[in-house]
C-alpha cells in the first residue's frame, strides 16, 4: 500500500473542494469504511448527508481492494466513519494519508470511530506472528453485535452533529427514531434467540464472537488455522474430529470465502452449511444494518431446524 501512495497523492485543485463544507449549508459528504455505517449515517443524516461506502458487502473487511478513486473521494469528504479496533488497518490509514485531508485523520473533526467507548472481546495477550494476524485492540467485528447497534448509531450521530451543528435537531430526531426501531427489533431478536441458545457452529474466520454471545450460541472454532492463516490438513482433521465428537452441525460460510471448503467440512461431519453476511450487502436481503441482523438470524434459524 505504501508503494502506491505516490500515485494516489492528489493535485491541489482537487484539494480545493475540501473548503466547501457543510457549515456553509451544503450536504455533509460522508464516506463509510463499510456499508453498515453508511446505512446508519443515512438513517441519522437524512436529506442533509451524501453517503458512500468504500467496501462492498461481499468483500473481505480486512483486505478491501484499493482503488485510486478512493483517495479522491476521501479528499472531498467531510466525514469518515470507520469501525476502529484495527479493522481497516491494512488499507484505510494509507488512503487517508494519501487523501491529504486532515479532517479524516485519527482525532480529526471528521473522523468518527463507530465502536468508540465499546468494550471489545478477545483482546490478545500474545501478539506474536505465530498466533496469526491478530488485532491488538480485540475482535473488531462489532457490526455483527446486535447489542452494539444503538451505541454505534449514537457515536455516528455525535460525529455528524459535530460536523454540521446547524442540523443538530434533525439528526437527534432521526437518531431517536432509529434507536426506537432497533429497540423494537431487539425484542424480536431476543425472542428468536431462545431457539439458538446452545447451538454450536464453526465458520471460516472469527467473525461471530459477538453474535454468538448475543444469541447464546457456542462458537466451536474456525476453518482457518488462525486469523489470516489458511486451513491446513492437520487443523481441519482435528476440527472435524471435534465437530463429530461435540455434535457441531452448522458450518457458516461467509460470502468473502469459497463455498467449497465449508461444504466439504459439512459433508464429512454430517453438518449443514449456512451462508451468512458479515456486513450489509453480503446477502440480497441484507440491505440495511437491521436487515443484516434479520437476514442472518433467519438463515441460522432455518439451518438449525434442518440439522
Amino acid at each position: 500500500m505504501r508503494r502506491i501512495l505516490p500515485c494516489l497523492l492528489l493535485p491541489a485543485a482537487l484539494l480545493l473542494a475540501m473548503s466547501a463544507r457543510a457549515e456553509d449549508g451544503k450536504k455533509l459528504k460522508v464516506i463509510a469504511s463499510i456499508p453498515d455505517f453508511a446505512d446508519m449515517a443515512r438513517e441519522i443524516g437524512g436529506e442533509f448527508v451524501e453517503v458512500e461506502s468504500l467496501a462492498k458487502g461481499i468483500e473481505d473487511l480486512h483486505a478491501v481492494p484499493v482503488r485510486p478513486s478512493f483517495a479522491a473521494k476521501l479528499a472531498g469528504a467531510d466525514v469518515l466513519i470507520e469501525m476502529g479496533l484495527g479493522n481497516e488497518h491494512a488499507w484505510l490509514p494509507a488512503l487517508v494519508e494519501a487523501s491529504q485531508n486532515p479532517r479524516l485523520k485519527p482525532g480529526g473533526k471528521g473522523n468518527i470511530v463507530a465502536t468508540e467507548g465499546l468494550t471489545p472481546l478477545e483482546v490478545p495477550a500474545d501478539l506474536s506472528r505465530r498466533e496469526g494476524e491478530l488485532h491488538a485492540e480485540g475482535n473488531p467485528h462489532m457490526n455483527l453485535d446486535p447489542a452494539a447497534g444503538k451505541a454505534m448509531a449514537r457515536n455516528i450521530a455525535e460525529g455528524l452533529i459535530a460536523n454540521a451543528p446547524g442540523h443538530k435537531q434533525v439528526f437527534e430526531a432521526n437518531l431517536a427514531k432509529y434507536l426506537a426501531a432497533i429497540a423494537a427489533k431487539e425484542k424480536e431478536w431476543q425472542a428468536a434467540a431462545e431457539k439458538l441458545k446452545g447451538v454450536k457452529f464453526v465458520s471460516y474466520h472469527n467473525h461471530w464472537a459477538y453474535w454468538a454471545r448475543y444469541f447464546g450460541m457456542e462458537y466451536a472454532g474456525t476453518l482457518e488455522n488462525k486469523p489470516g492463516i489458511p486451513p491446513s490438513g492437520s487443523h481441519l482433521a482435528q476440527l472435524m474430529e471435534a465437530m463429530k465428537r461435540d455434535s457441531v452441525k452448522l458450518v457458516v460460510r461467509e460470502p468473502q470465502f469459497s463455498e467449497k471448503l465449508p461444504r466439504d467440512v459439512a459433508e464429512k461431519t454430517g453438518g449443514t452449511v449456512v451462508k451468512l453476511a458479515v456486513m450489509v450487502g453480503g446477502l440480497p436481503e441484507a440491505k440495511t444494518w437491521i436487515g443484516l441482523i434479520d437476514a442472518n438470524l433467519k438463515a441460522l434459524l432455518e439451518a438449525a431446524a434442518r440439522k
